[in-house]
């Protein structure tokens, strides 16, 4: 059985294990005009589908996976991931928090080609809208290069249905690579209704991104995100 259809069945089984005693159990179906992970546009501008579901427990455990599929054209992105991914969750004093996360990360070009690679990451909450961490990631994008990566996240309420999202991380690529630091920064417009939830935004990342990549890099690269929540 190939390592993604383990990975993802192992996970199934967990949740459905521990069905009874989770807080918490959300999924939804994204629809995105591109995919983004870490900066980097993966699908080539292609249009995505996504497929979300977690699971958070009452002693703070959560587990859960997120698979997307695009119909990318030959060297032009990564036609199809998952991730799958394990934490905990601590509240701390003064309404802050922390989180613990590892996740593996299992991406398809095609022709039998895989990228995979495993992260851990560690981010403390200063607020309910306000967070950083700090993620190393071992053969980042199964290229031979260890990655650490801080990142920042703000998110400003301007009304019940909508919010103003920022997001900015600075990767250092260990020596050895085409380059040993990769910018990004985010910003988007989340407006969220009952079930749905609409995110433009603007993505702007390093133009070295293509001495990691073979893939195009625009700048800035304007998305789309359309999600339902199903449970």
């Amino acid at each position: 059985m190939p390592k993604q259809i383990t990975l993802i069945t192992a996970f199934a089984f967990a949740a459905w294990l521990n069905a009874a005693d989770a807080a918490t159990v959300q999924s939804s179906v994204h629809v995105e005009s591109a995919r983004f992970v870490d900066g980097s546009n993966i699908t080539g501008d292609r249009p995505a589908v996504s497929l979300t579901t977690d699971v958070s427990f009452n002693n703070g455990a959560f587990i859960g996976l997120e698979c997307y599929a695009a119909d990318v054209q030959k060297n032009r992105g990564l036609k199809s991931g998952c991730d799958v991914y394990a934490g905990y969750f601590q509240a701390l004093k003064n309404k802050q928090a922390l989180t613990l996360t590892a996740t593996r990360h299992h991406y398809s070009r095609g022709f039998n080609r895989e990228w995979d690679y495993t992260s851990l990451e560690a981010t403390w909450h200063a607020s309910k809208n306000s967070s950083l961490s700090i993620a190393y990631a071992n053969d980042w994008f199964d290229r031979p290069f260890d990655t650490i990566a801080l990142k920042h996240k703000s998110r400003f309420k301007l009304s019940n249905a909508l919010t103003l999202n920022l997001t900015a991380s600075a990767t250092v690529v260990e020596n050895g690579a085409p380059t040993d630091l990769i910018h990004f920064a985010k910003l988007s417009l989340e407006y969220s209704t009952e079930r749905w939830t609409i995110e433009p935004a603007i993505n702007v990342s390093d133009s070295d991104l293509t001495d990691m990549f073979a893939f195009d890099i625009d700048q800035p690269d304007i998305s789309l995100t359309i999600s339902y929540r199903l449970y």
